[in-house]
């Protein structure tokens, strides 16, 4: 484990994730953004199970990317496959090979499909209030 400091810039900042090999999600508060970066630049996020809405991000992030051994049960469950993961590298290699096209080709990217579903609860929620 490397810890840096204070990237300047954007750009500078992404770079760091060509240097990582897995991010381990924060808890009980996931970091969201970190995580959509992660998963964008091919490094793939253990994460840890929620308990409440606002605790389930980075298990919504893998579940939409089908990644669901990545999400840990409990703490224990969560160094357990921290250790397993890193230990594997051929199949870690892959996974960061292809992580990049698993996410566009997942829900989190299908603008269209989410449009869809936002446009009709929205006229749904119009047409209960103008009942």
């Amino acid at each position: 484990m490397i810890l840096l400091g204070e990237s300047k810039t954007r750009r500078e900042l992404l770079k760091v994730y060509n240097n990582i090999d897995i991010s381990l999600d924060t808890f009980p508060f996931q970091g969201h953004t970190t995580s959509c970066e992660s998963i964008w630049m091919g490094v793939p996020v253990l994460t840890l199970k929620g308990n409440r809405l606002l605790f389930h991000s980075g298990e919504c992030v893998n579940s939409n990317l089908k990644m669901f051994n990545w999400i840990a049960k409990d703490n224990a469950d969560y160094v357990s496959k921290a250790i397993e993961f890193s230990s594997n590298v051929k199949e870690l290699s892959k996974i960061r090979k292809g992580l990049r096209n698993v996410v566009l080709n997942s829900p989190l990217c299908d603008s269209k499909n989410f449009g869809m579903h936002f446009s009709k609860m929205l006229w749904e929620m119009w047409s209960q209030l103008n009942k």
